[in-house]
């Protein structure tokens, strides 16, 4: 009998709530963490069992290694996923503040730095180490400077993980197009319905859509390399 795989995903937003769900469903162990939102807490705990969910603040680093010491009395990881993410700020350059950018920096940048350093000694060899990157690495639109400079920054680190671990880790990363969650919400109604018309099919991704790839990239290793940055649209389902 092979053993259970097990896998960490790190914020309870839509797309990780969405591949909490997607591996439970591939029989992996899972452990996750919320950041303040309550009802997602409670919706994880009942997918995964309440000593399998954690409270994580990804700027503060003790708040992960208690998560890593939690998890290593139990045995090592063959996945993690930084799926994090800030509210977008939707601003011109000229008009954010120093702290916004901050929020942005220190959140994105920030915990993925604190996600490497911490959890990367408890993947077994040949695991996979995954960021949720954006589409915005692509396309560079306007009123998102901090978000596309943080994000670009992680695209840095996965770069250099990956030369420095040589496959014995994957490092990757997972840039999706527009997906129907919360972090949609600060979009005019009129923007989203035009960012839609431009769409192959007028519709956005669903997080679904994402953690469904997320998990064929994690279970079909000789399909992507450590080092790639995969970008996904509806075209891509």
């Amino acid at each position: 009998m092979s053993k259970q795989k097990r896998a960490l995903i790190i914020g309870a937003g839509g797309i990780g709530t969405a591949c909490v769900r997607e591996f439970l469903k591939k029989k992996y162990t899972v452990y996750s963490t919320y950041y303040k939102n309550l009802v997602a807490k409670t919706k994880l705990e009942e997918m995964c069992g309440t000593q399998k969910v954690f409270y994580a603040d990804v700027r503060e680093k003790n708040d992960l290694i208690k998560i890593a010491e939690a998890i290593k009395s139990e045995g090592n990881l063959d996945v993690c996923i930084n799926a994090v993410s800030p509210p977008l700020k939707l601003k011109l350059f000229k008009d954010l503040t120093n702290e916004e950018c901050a929020e942005d920096i220190d959140t994105i940048i920030g915990g993925a730095i604190n996600t490497a350093h911490i959890f990367l000694p408890l993947l077994n060899q040949k695991g996979s180490l995954l960021f949720l990157l954006s589409s915005v690495l692509k396309n560079h639109p306007p009123r998102m400077a901090s978000y596309t400079l943080a994000k670009s920054a992680v695209w840095g680190l996965i770069k250099t993980l990956a030369v420095e671990l040589r496959g014995e880790i994957r490092i990757i990363g997972i840039s999706p197009s527009y997906v129907e969650t919360d972090l949609l919400s600060v979009f005019p109604e009129k923007f989203l319905r035009h960012i839609k018309e431009t769409l192959p099919g007028g519709v956005f991704l669903k997080a679904k859509d994402v953690a469904n790839r997320i998990v064929e990239v994690v279970e079909r290793p000789q399909k992507h390399s450590s080092g790639e940055n995969i970008f996904l649209d509806t075209t891509s389902q």
